[in-house]
């Protein structure tokens, strides 16, 4: 397999770990959640509007549990939460994982 054809794949793979975990924990506020690659490590930033709720908070704690739970022990994943208030722009990491209408 090429490095194109494994960045294709890995790039699936968490595509479709961090979307089922995402599933049933997205709020009006979450704007978007973004995931990069390097080495073995996996980031997630969620993007707030408004300061996340604890409610808000648990739930992607949840999420990173989850991806914790499907890539361990070949990635470690870092995961942070992040207020960015709409309008402004939300920098993406590799790729958009959800992004909401705006």
């Amino acid at each position: 397999m090429t490095a194109d054809q494994n960045e294709q794949e890995l790039r699936m793979t968490l595509l479709l770990y961090l979307q089922r975990a995402l599933l049933g924990a997205i709020s009006p506020a979450l704007r978007g959640v973004t995931v990069g690659w390097h080495d073995k490590v996996v980031s997630v930033i969620c993007y707030f509007h408004g300061s996340a709720t604890e409610e808000d908070r648990e739930a992607m704690d949840d999420v990173h549990t989850e991806m914790l739970a499907d890539l361990y022990p070949e990635y470690n994943v870092e995961l942070e939460v992040v207020q960015i208030d709409q309008p402004r722009v939300m920098p993406m990491l590799k790729v958009w994982a959800y992004r909401r209408r705006e």
